[in-house]
């Protein structure tokens, strides 16, 4: 049980976004897709989920996603876009239950609360959406997908949530927050994809790193193999060292020097 994904090609118009990228994320792990703006990190989730329709095979725990029907779809994996709009007024309550709906368990009769109260909005429900900040708006967003997919194993079958930069709009705290809950849903077998911005957070949460770069994978492996002076700076086209925090450990990154080149 796997996502697998094999020589994606996607264009807009005539120019190409992904070209022939190979793409692997296993359960029980968070696979991080970082790169620098245009890189086609966006894209490359999109294409993942079958939002876009990229030249290609994919494959999700073993089958084809374009045999796979919505709702079997639905089912399997619950996805967060960049930005949500919505037209009309809807409640952050109902909102969620969007998610609940769409997944298998609408017959907990409390889970978009307890979904809520997972991302730290308990007491929120009665709101309206529209009248949320960015990153409460975005935590809303979070909890309906995790309504979608809550248990992370079904049956043996793991599931998946893909994620388009999930931490973009939130404070450090909440960040964390999200992150750990992200490593929480890992950890209990479901499998995590999520476009990353910050490559501490992705160091300090992701097992899997693709590296995307003018919409080809420039490096995929694990957090060391990947996030290393050489591969970063030749990336970000800035200088860049790979660092630990004493005392306790753990990886982060700092632009070496503000110079480019």
């Amino acid at each position: 049980m796997s996502l697998q994904a094999t020589a994606l090609r996607y264009a807009i118009g005539r120019k190409p976004v992904l070209k022939g990228v190979d793409f692997l994320a296993r359960p029980g792990e968070v696979s991080a897709i970082v790169g620098p703006n245009g890189s086609g990190k966006t894209t490359l989730l999109r294409a993942l989920t079958g939002e876009v329709a990229a030249e290609g095979r994919i494959s999700l725990n073993g089958r084809d996603i374009l045999l796979a029907k919505p709702y079997d779809l639905a089912a399997q994996r619950g996805v967060l876009p960049q930005a949500s709009a919505l037209a009309f007024p809807f409640t952050v309550i109902e909102v969620v239950r969007m998610g609940v709906q769409a997944g298998l368990h609408a017959t907990h009769p409390r889970l978009a609360e307890t979904a809520l109260e997972a991302v730290g909005l308990a007491g929120y429900g009665n709101r309206f959406f529209q009248e949320l900040s960015g990153g409460e708006q975005q935590r809303a967003q979070l909890a309906r997908v995790l309504a979608q997919v809550w248990e992370p194993v079904i049956d043996g079958t793991p599931r998946w949530l893909f994620l388009d930069e999930p931490v973009s709009s939130l404070d450090i705290g909440q960040q964390l927050g999200v992150m750990q809950l992200v490593r929480s849903y890992a950890d209990r077998g479901g499998g995590v994809v999520a476009v990353m911005h910050d490559l501490n957070l992705t160091a300090m949460f992701a097992d899997r790193v693709t590296l995307m770069q003018a919409g080809q994978a420039r490096a995929a492996g694990t957090v060391e193999e990947v996030l290393t002076d050489d591969i970063l700076s030749a990336a970000y086209g800035c200088r860049v060292r790979v660092n630990a925090a004493p005392p306790l450990g753990g990886t982060f990154l700092l632009p070496h020097a503000a110079s480019r080149g």
